[in-house]
């Protein structure tokens, strides 16, 4: 029988993985294989192991001299550098490590170009073209097809707000200053707007902030024309989905992008105000100062909520769910992101994304729901950690922690595991 002490990885690309390979690490230090696994081919004792792939298995394992062994069917990422490491991980063909000296390195097919004369690293995680380390001091730097491909995205630290949209990602620092990250040629990549700014949304292929002087700025494309602003417009708060925008000001509605679905906005209740816009994929629903919602635009199904009382709103596709100001969560829409939800109350925080939500427990920890449709990890929330903030995307989750630090499961955000 065997001591299995840290059983690592099933498949890192469950969305490309043709099978199933699974390795174990025993306290003794030897790696136990099965399913599409193969042993190693050179001696132990090894301390970590990793491995990407089904059929086309790329493994790496880090010994407890610092030394590395890779193997498996990929043979472009078997030839190692002649260094020693503290951590290292495997992409589809390829591999990155942490040396003790310093620095991030990776080897094999595709390889991004990473940060061989950099500070000390602590942690790194390959995906898909892309590979994330964390420093020493914490910060987040990220390199390769997947990113800025610049080799110095700083995500980790003094973040106030995220959100994710298609094949993009975008922050907004303590100081209100934004940063996006993503497909290199993706147009919210290329066009951040400088300066500072509060209230970041994001959604689709476009994102919207305020500046100081509450003027709606957004950036990114969208042919239904969601990222081009009325001019002047100014707002107490915006809104994004990926057809429209929406922003209110003094309790007036303004929306903006796909014309069937900005269509009809409905007055408040009687004696109320509306103070918060929910932009979904073809509807939108408003949040009144009394904590009632009503929803309208060009979908077949506008979901109805109740009178709540809600807190907040989130919104992503076409899914939303409120928060009650009791604590509990609704969410009308059928499928998994409804059938799944939580019971009973407590919540402080909710974010839906592609086809799941996740919220924030009484004592800040996150419990994700629904499906997780790509295999992309976007449910599996890290162990241990509490947030203040949560955000959802198409493929990551992302929380903030009490320091101010952005956290991130799923792709590309894996690193933050």
């Amino acid at each position: 029988m065997c001591d299995i002490a840290l059983l690592v990885c099933i498949c890192r690309s469950v969305a490309r993985s043709p099978g199933d390979a699974r390795l174990g690490l025993r306290s003794d230090g030897e790696i136990v294989c099965w399913g599409l696994a193969s042993q190693p081919t050179e001696p132990g004792p090894f301390v970590e192991v990793s491995v990407y792939g089904g059929e086309n298995l790329n493994a790496c394992a880090l010994r407890s001299d610092g030394t590395v062994h890779c193997w498996g069917t990929v043979g472009s990422a078997h030839e190692v550098p002649a260094r020693t490491f503290t951590r290292v991980d495997t992409g589809p063909a390829f591999a990155c490590g942490a040396p003790t000296d310093g620095g991030i390195v990776c080897w094999g097919a595709d390889a991004p170009g990473a940060d061989p004369d950099g500070p000390i690293y602590v942690d790194v995680s390959a995906g898909q073209g892309h590979a994330c380390a964390r420093t020493e001091a914490g910060d987040i730097r990220c390199f390769g097809a997947n990113q800025t491909g610049e080799g110095d995205v700083a995500v980790g630290r003094d973040a106030a707000r995220s959100g994710g949209g298609n094949n993009f990602y975008c922050w907004q620092r303590i100081d209100g200053t934004l940063g996006c990250t993503g497909r290199p040629d993706h147009p919210a990549v290329l066009n951040v707007p400088d300066g500072v700014f509060s209230g970041l949304v994001v959604a689709g292929d476009h994102a919207c902030a305020l500046d100081p002087d509450q003027r709606v700025v957004c950036w990114g494309s969208g042919p239904q024309g969601q990222h081009v602003v009325p001019e002047g417009l100014v707002a107490d708060s915006v809104s994004v989905g990926n057809t429209l925008s929406c922003s209110v000001r003094d309790g007036v509605v303004t929306c903006w992008g796909h014309g069937p679905d900005i269509e009809g906005i409905p007055d408040a209740p009687e004696g109320e105000t509306w103070v918060e816009t929910c932009a979904a994929w073809s509807f939108t629903c408003l949040l009144s100062d009394a904590g009632k919602v009503r929803c309208f635009g060009g979908h077949p199904r506008i979901p109805e909520l109740g009178d709540g009382p809600f807190e907040t709103l989130s919104c992503f596709n076409n899914n939303v769910c409120g928060l009650g100001r009791d604590g509990t969560i609704t969410c009308p829409d059928s499928g998994a992101v409804r059938d799944n939800a939580p019971e009973g109350g407590g919540y402080t925080a909710i974010a839906v994304g592609a086809q799941y939500a996740c919220a924030l427990d009484a004592g800040g920890a996150p419990v994700c729901w629904g499906m997780d449709v790509h295999g992309f990890g976007t449910m599996n929330a890290p162990p241990g950690w509490t947030f203040e903030g949560l955000s959802a995307g198409f493929n990551n989750t992302c929380g903030i922690t009490a320091d101010d630090e952005l956290v991130c499961w799923g792709i590309p955000m894996r690193f933050a595991l």
